[in-house]
């Protein structure tokens, strides 16, 4: 992939994820989201027997269901209650193959943290739920 074909792809990426959240940003107009590029380039890509280019193609596929986690999250009044105050969420991919979930999600202030599985299966809206529910 050459340099241009990865700006392209991440970029592409990063409105998947904006997308994903419109209905929340629409309520929450302050909501940053954002990938944590640097983690996702740093893997142990050999470690893992991957390509980074071959993988990048796959991440789009797991933030169409973002959106929805955080909206299933949210019929829940407590939970509702909580995220509102969340001004920051950041994503990153997971630092080893095969972690114990699918997503796990950390709160330190107003940022929320979600680590999530980029390297096997689909993320579905209950995995992406479970992961911001854990922060809890």
């Amino acid at each position: 992939m050459t340099p241009m074909e990865e700006k392209k792809t991440k970029r592409a990426i990063d409105e998947a994820i904006t997308e994903s959240i419109n209905d929340i940003q629409a309520k929450h107009a302050d909501l940053k989201i954002t990938f944590d590029w640097d983690a996702y380039d740093n893997l142990d890509w050999a470690g893992f027997g991957k390509d980074k280019n071959d993988e990048i193609k796959y991440l789009r596929g797991h933030f169409s269901s973002l959106g929805n986690g955080f909206n299933f999250a949210c019929k829940d009044a407590d939970y509702k209650e909580e995220l509102v105050t969340v001004t920051e969420i950041i994503i990153k991919p997971a630092a080893e193959s095969s972690p114990s979930s699918k997503a796990v999600g950390s709160l330190s202030g107003d940022k929320l943290t979600i680590v999530f599985h980029s390297l096997g299966g689909t993320m579905g809206a209950d995995d992406w739920e479970k992961g911001l529910k854990s922060a809890y």
